[in-house]
């Protein structure tokens, strides 16, 4: 099965942001997440999403070049109130206001990253 490092998710999301014409909302967990907020290392085979995809989302996900699963988690269990843990995440490919800011919960072992409207 493919895998996927940092590098390559950082250029999905890079296009993948510029191919939305709107805001929209979507919540990345597990081996994307732990890349892109924490630097691990180990190779992700897809992108998780904590909650539904979008049609957005989904249409800008297959127009992309760049081709990365991305699906809805099927299992997964925040921690209580992990939304107020939120840290906004800067990622090095923005050069304009984006369509989505990304977070990730500080000082919990579950990595969350909120894609969302300014």
């Amino acid at each position: 099965m493919k895998t996927f490092g940092r590098d390559q998710i950082l250029q999905f999301l890079a296009e993948f942001d510029g191919l939305l014409a709107e805001p929209v909302a979507m919540e990345i967990i597990g081996g994307a997440a732990a890349l892109l907020a924490y630097g691990a290392q180990t190779a992700t085979k897809d992108i998780d999403n904590f909650g539904p995809i979008d049609k957005r989302i989904r249409h800008a996900a297959s127009i992309a070049s760049h081709k990365i699963p991305l699906d809805r988690a099927t299992v997964a269990d925040p921690p209580w109130n992990y939304e107020d843990r939120r840290q906004r995440l800067d990622l090095p490919f923005r050069k304009r206001e984006p369509c989505a800011n990304l977070f990730h919960p500080r000082g919990h072992t579950h990595l969350t990253i909120h894609y969302d409207a300014p």
